[in-house]
């Protein structure tokens, strides 16, 4: 489950060409600055990653394998919707 999990973010990276912090952080303060209702659902998004995460972590030490793979799945969704709204700035400037 879990290589499988790490297989499918590494394939996200690969398909979102990985940015650096520097233009990470230049995209984000483009995106404030020109669509702010953008700049917050991103925002939602990576509190709602950060709490997955954390519940995949717990799942993990107290193996409860019956849920992780959905949780899993969350996790991935929740990633390639947030890439999406950074690489739709990125393209647009």
């Amino acid at each position: 489950m879990t290589s499988e999990f790490e297989m499918r973010k590494q394939q996200l990276k690969e398909k979102y060409e990985a940015m650096s912090p520097i233009e990470r952080k230049e995209l984000k303060r483009l995106l404030k600055q020109k669509n702010l209702l953008a700049y917050r659902h991103g925002e939602r998004i990576k509190r709602e990653l950060l709490r997955l995460e954390a519940r995949r972590a717990q799942m993990t030490c107290e193996h409860e394998d019956a849920h992780l793979s959905e949780i899993e799945d969350r996790i991935i969704h929740k990633k390639e919707q947030f890439l999406k709204i950074l690489y739709d700035v990125k393209n647009r400037s």
